[in-house]
């Protein structure tokens, strides 16, 4: 979890992607990108 600035770290295993949203996501951006994730899942 984030709190005032904080940045947590922790390890993934090397096939998985994070996604991060700045400002929360928009359809006309993670609509595409979530459609080809599945496609290449």
């Amino acid at each position: 979890m984030l709190f005032s600035g904080e940045a947590e770290a922790t390890k993934i295993p090397a096939n998985y992607v994070a996604l991060t949203f700045d400002n929360s996501p928009t359809p006309e951006y993670t609509l595409p990108i979530l459609a080809k994730l599945r496609q290449h899942g």
